[in-house]
């Protein structure tokens, strides 16, 4: 059964107001994140669907309709989300890649004239990507990778709270590895 204070958060949001959306992310994202940690076994993918999920929230706030508490609603779509993925990663017998990973790939990567080409050829694709971000995801990405600004710098520069900062990041990581799929999988 949804309280009063939750009618009028789901009200706030569904009018666009960004407090009600940040209060959501803040007061509930750790919590997802471990549900889906349960789930999914990878801390950086159960990071990943707990923050894909609060960008569905905000896309979708206009045509809501919860029903149940919100904190109910929020947990069964981690749920479902981390199934979901589960699904698709069995189907597809896929092996996610953590950014270390990623990060481990590229610096292994052959000197050879070819290698340099594939180096270059992806660099240019990643500051393509980059660049495809929206401007504040992509100003937090880039003070935290580049000019690798620990997450407190970064929310006290911008002017934005540290879980914004996480989310960012984990949003334009999400982002740059959909975009990268078929050039990492070559790798």
């Amino acid at each position: 059964m949804i309280n009063e204070r939750e009618k009028s958060l789901i009200l706030q949001l569904a009018a666009g107001e960004e407090s009600a959306y940040r209060y959501l992310f803040e007061t509930y994202y750790n919590s997802l994140c471990r549900v889906a940690l349960l789930y999914v076994g990878d801390s950086f993918v159960a990071e990943n669907l707990a923050g894909e999920l609060f960008a569905s929230l905000w896309e979708q706030r206009s045509t809501l309709n919860i029903r149940s508490s919100l904190r109910s609603y929020l947990f069964t779509a981690i749920r479902h989300r981390s199934l979901n993925y589960l699904q698709q990663a069995y189907t597809t017998q896929t092996v996610p890649l953590s950014e270390e990973s990623v990060v481990t790939l590229l610096a292994s990567s052959d000197s050879s004239p070819l290698g340099l080409l594939i180096e270059k050829e992806l660099e240019e694709k990643i500051i393509a990507c980059i660049n495809q971000l929206p401007p504040e995801c992509r100003a937090v990405f880039n003070l935290s990778r580049i000019e690798q600004l620990p997450h407190e710098a970064i929310a006290k520069k911008i002017g934005i709270s540290v879980n914004t900062v996480r989310y960012h990041i984990k949003n334009a990581l999400a982002f740059l590895r959909k975009e990268l799929k078929e050039n990492l999988s070559c790798l």
